[in-house]
């Protein structure tokens, strides 16, 4: 598949207000159900929400990026583009290399494990990076699910971070409030919370 439709600079201008677009998309995510029904609405959401929410870091989304000659793909790849803060420093990390943020979406509320979790893993590469987010609704037990980051972080297979319904509602209301620097922060400690 091609790139998606991205957020352009020119759609950022004076004009949108961010913190009734941040508000609507609350309320977008609040209305998408769980489960295989939706799943193809979540993940088309995320594309433009985590551009909106990152930008301009994170830049021209591929939905369904095909990698190993089309054996394998992973829902969302973004190009990491970020001049400063977070996204700039695990790219010039030598252990992250983030040239790329390979993302993967699943739209349910149970116990994400480690199928989920090899998943994202094997989308990793050294031309990509080693960094990933996994995007869930809920999960029955979120800490285990960081032990088992943890674990991969330990184990060199890369670095996952979880980002939940909760995770998302928080950055938009980071935007909503003008307090977007916040979300860099947010990042660093969901970073911090894994490599501890």
């Amino acid at each position: 598949m091609g790139v998606a439709n991205e957020v352009k600079d020119s759609e950022l201008d004076d004009d949108l207000d961010t913190a009734v677009f941040a508000r609507v998309l609350i309320n977008v995510l609040n209305g998408i159900g769980r489960g295989s029904a939706e799943a193809s609405k979540f993940h088309d959401f995320m594309i433009g929400a985590l551009e909106f929410i990152f930008y301009p870091n994170l830049i021209y989304p591929e939905k369904e990026a095909e990698i190993n000659d089309g054996r394998k793909r992973i829902d969302i790849l973004y190009t990491n583009n970020g001049n400063g803060g977070f996204f700039f420093r695990r790219r010039a990390s030598a252990n992250v290399a983030a040239n790329n943020i390979v993302v993967e979406c699943k739209n349910y509320m149970k116990e994400v494990v480690n199928p989920e979790l090899d998943q994202i893993c094997g989308r990793f590469s050294p031309s990509r990076g080693q960094l990933g987010f996994l995007i869930a609704r809920s999960l029955d037990n979120r800490s285990r699910f960081i032990e088992r980051c943890k674990d991969t972080v330990h184990q060199n297979r890369g670095y996952v971070l979880l980002f939940e319904d909760r995770d998302m509602i928080e950055m938009l209301e980071y935007i909503e409030k003008g307090a977007r620097p916040s979300i860099d922060r947010k990042l660093e400690q969901m970073f911090d919370e894994i490599i501890s």
